[in-house]
């Protein structure tokens, strides 16, 4: 469901809200918790609600979120029908050069491999040598850290997303 404002959003029946809410998060305990404080009266709340939400989550919750990420510079995420966000959010990895496509790749398998869920990082704006710096730095953390790191990552990612719906 492609929401483009928040009375839309305000205005939809709880199913498709909820169906709503998974395209800016997979994270069900924070879904949930949105659709709770629902309607929202401006979108400073909707950010401040689901801020306070993705606060009140946990590692289950965090690793949910993180299942619904495509790995940054995926060639398959630009495809069915999450490809539209992909591009916006991580299309310019797609124009980097082969080098560097080649080393997130690499990095991204050993990460996974390492902590058991892809790398989450806020890639709308960045430059992919900017984010593969940050891989390489984050493939030599500890788990804990890197969750935490995550984490962080994955409320900037909501709160983009939640902008759009102005």
């Amino acid at each position: 469901m492609s929401v483009k404002s928040l009375a839309q959003f305000n205005a939809l029946s709880r199913d498709e809200a909820e169906a709503a809410l998974l395209t800016i998060c997979h994270a069900t305990a924070w879904i949930e918790a949105m659709l709770e404080k629902r309607p929202f009266a401006d979108h400073s709340t909707l950010l401040a609600v689901a801020s306070e939400a993705w606060a009140l989550t946990r590692e289950p919750d965090w690793l949910e979120a993180f299942k619904g990420h495509a790995k940054i510079g995926d060639e398959q995420a630009f495809e069915g029908r999450e490809a539209q966000a992909a591009e916006r959010e991580q299309g310019q990895v797609r124009s980097s050069s082969i080098k560097v496509r080649s080393e997130l790749a690499r990095l991204n398998s050993l990460y996974e491999d390492r902590f058991g869920f892809i790398f989450i990082i806020c890639a709308m704006g960045e430059r992919p040598e900017a984010m593969l710096a940050v891989l390489k730095e984050a493939v030599e953390s500890d788990r804990s850290s890197e969750l935490n790191r995550a984490a962080a990552e994955q409320l900037k990612i909501m709160i983009k997303r939640l902008a759009d719906w102005q």
